[in-house]
Order: C-alpha cells, then sequence, then structure tokens
C-alpha cells in the first residue's frame, strides 16, 4: 500500500486538518507576500534604484579614464540622476549613492547632519601626504579651520582678486594672445584661460608668483594626484593595500610630495614678505591657532 493511500485510509481526519493548516498556510504565504510586496513599493519610493552593475563592474567603471560618461551612461539606463553603487558592502556603510542633480547635492552638503563618511574621503588624504583637510574631514577639526579662513573670502578680497584678475587678461591678451592671432595659431582656450585664473588667484589667495616651471608642473602634479586619491583610490581601497605594487600610486605620492615643497616655497615667501596683506588665504593659514 502506498502512502498515500494509507494516508487516505487510516488518517483521513488528520488530512482533512493538514488541509485546513495547508490552506490556512498558503493563505498567510500570500498575505505574507502582499505586505512584503507593499514594503518593497515602498522603500522603491524612498531609496534612489540601484545598478545592475556587481562589485567588480562598479569599480572597474569607477576607475575608468572614461567614468563620468559611463555613469551618464548609467543613469539613462536607470532613467535617474541619482542611483546606488553596489559599492556599499567594501565601505561598510548602509549606501554609495550618485548624486547627479546639482540642487540634491547643495541641500546634503548644507545638511549639518551630514558628515564625510571616512572610509571614502580619508583615501584622500594622501593627496595632502596622509593630512586630512578642511575637504576631506568633519566635526571640530574641519569647523575650526573653516572659521580660520572665512576672512579671507570677505567682499575686499573677492574685489582685489576681480582687479588683478583683470590685469591678468589684459597681460595676457598683450603678451599671448595679440601673438596667437598675428601668426594665425591655434591654441588651448582652457588651458590658457586655467593659467589666467591661477596667477590671479595665487597672487592676490597667496602673495606669490608662480614661474612658468611651476605652473606647468603643478598641473601636472595636481592632474596625477587628482586621479589616484579622488577619482580611483576612494572607489578602490584595494590600491592603497597594494600601493607599492602599482607604478600609478607610487608616482601619484611622489607628485604629492611635490605639491607639498611648492606649498613650503609659498610659505617662505610669506615669511619673507615685508608686509604682507592681512587676512588672505597665506596670512590666515600662517596665524591660524588651529
Amino acid at each position: 500500500m502506498s502512502f498515500e493511500e494509507y494516508q487516505v485510509q487510516s488518517l483521513f481526519s488528520f488530512a482533512n486538518l493538514v488541509l485546513a493548516l495547508g490552506l490556512g498556510y498558503v493563505i498567510l504565504i500570500i498575505f505574507y507576500n502582499k505586505e512584503e510586496d507593499a514594503a518593497k513599493n515602498k522603500n522603491k519610493k524612498k531609496y534612489p534604484p540601484r545598478t545592475k552593475l556587481g562589485l567588480v563592474g562598479c569599480i572597474k567603471m569607477m576607475t575608468s579614464n572614461d567614468y563620468p560618461w559611463l555613469l551618464l551612461e548609467e543613469s539613462r539606463k536607470l532613467q535617474s540622476h541619482i542611483f546606488q553603487l553596489n559599492l556599499a558592502r567594501i565601505f561598510g556603510v548602509p549606501m554609495v549613492a550618485i548624486i547627479g542633480k546639482a540642487q540634491i547635492g547643495k541641500k546634503i552638503l548644507m545638511d549639518p547632519l551630514t558628515t564625510k563618511p571616512r572610509q571614502i574621503f580619508g583615501a584622500m588624504d594622501d593627496a595632502f601626504e596622509g593630512t586630512a583637510s578642511m575637504v576631506t574631514s568633519n566635526g571640530q577639526y574641519w569647523h575650526s579651520r573653516r572659521k580660520g579662513m572665512s576672512p579671507a573670502f570677505a567682499s575686499k578680497h573677492v574685489r582685489r582678486m576681480d582687479v588683478v584678475a583683470t590685469q591678468k587678461v589684459d597681460e595676457w591678451i598683450e603678451s599671448r594672445l595679440s601673438i596667437f592671432v598675428r601668426n594665425d595659431e591655434a591654441f588651448n582656450v582652457g588651458e590658457e584661460m586655467i593659467n589666467v585664473v591661477f596667477d590671479a588667484f595665487i597672487e592676490t589667495a597667496f602673495e606669490y608668483k608662480a614661474s612658468n616651471k611651476e605652473k606647468k608642473e603643478f598641473f601636472h602634479d595636481l592632474e596625477i594626484i587628482l586621479i589616484e586619491f579622488v577619482q580611483k583610490a576612494p572607489t578602490n581601497p584595494f590600491r592603497k593595500v597594494f600601493g607599492r605594487f602599482i607604478p600609478e600610486r607610487r608616482r601619484a605620492h611622489v607628485a604629492a610630495h611635490n605639491m607639498e615643497r611648492f606649498s613650503l616655497r609659498i610659505i617662505d615667501a610669506y615669511r619673507q614678505s615685508k608686509n604682507p596683506t592681512k587676512d588672505t588665504i597665506i596670512d590666515r593659514i600662517m596665524n591660524n591657532d588651529a
């Protein structure tokens, strides 16, 4: 006799009980799934969509030289300018999200409860030889330095920078643009404008006149630093662990050291100045107790 026949003949009443319980269980499961679907739908409204790329795919995307375009492509796929990356596990945080809307990004940055996660921003400290900065720090350390820098952005300093910037543009027109026009020579507009702005800023904010060689080295080293410590390292923690085996990272540390030496030359120039302008950025740095 089969087990099914035995059930029918010997345990008919028990089978009916099991059937009733089974139906009750099915109803309970259906009800539970309905509640779970409702919760998921609610969470979908609350949280941004998640990319279908896995952990390795997200790391490859964020460390690629084309990552801005890849992010835009992913945004189009998800039909959202705000979306989650599958990187939360390696950083030990609830969520890693891309914010592609300026207004939302501004609200996050201005939120008093928002802090910069050390799991991500800590990797950028290597750009400053391992020292935390206003860009990467939180709390009292950040607040004291921000407060110390505030006078440097007073309206009088901004106006002074506008005057110097205008002078630099006039100098550039006479010394560079006129030659390009006379020789019918093409030039990189972006590169030329960055040099003009850099000259105006470093002269007004740091009271330092950089040579052409210093400017060339500065921009070269800055590009290397930003690619390694801002673009690649925050999204791939393994780069710091195996950094000594990665030539790009070793070169980035050399670039950071070069940047430190450039900063020291600015400090030396300030110390040798007989009448430095009060409350410039370099003045606030040198006289900030924090």
